[in-house]
């Protein structure tokens, strides 16, 4: 009776077998290697600036809750609602996810490395 299945030849499936492998085959590891990072520089989008715009977003969400409460401020306000420590979070938070925004930006140019 015959094997319905053969088994599939063995891969390079993680980083582990990739010193033993690349002993036995110096050339073949780098082409690997090679194939498997090589992408074009300008499909790179960093992830500072999805990060920004998190920060960016968060940062208008609690400046606006805190904006509200401060127009319409809460019949039992907690013990240090005089320091407004909502609006300063929120204006910290959108000032760095524009700076983060606008420095990691896709649409800038990237420099010369």
């Amino acid at each position: 009776m015959s094997c319905m299945f053969r088994e599939a030849p063995r891969r390079i499936s993680n980083e582990a077998n990739l010193p033993a492998f690349a002993a036995l085959y110096p050339r073949r590891a780098r082409a690997i290697l090679a194939s498997a990072t090589s992408m074009p520089r300008e499909a790179h989008t960093s992830i500072w600036f999805f990060i920004g715009l998190i920060l960016t977003i968060y940062g208008v969400l609690i400046l606006g809750a805190s904006l509200h409460d401060l127009a319409a401020p809460p019949e039992h306000p907690v013990v240090l609602a005089n320091l407004h420590a909502g609006i300063w979070w929120g204006a910290l938070l959108v000032v760095l996810g524009v700076v983060y925004t606008l420095v990691f930006a896709p649409w800038r140019k990237k420099r010369a490395r």
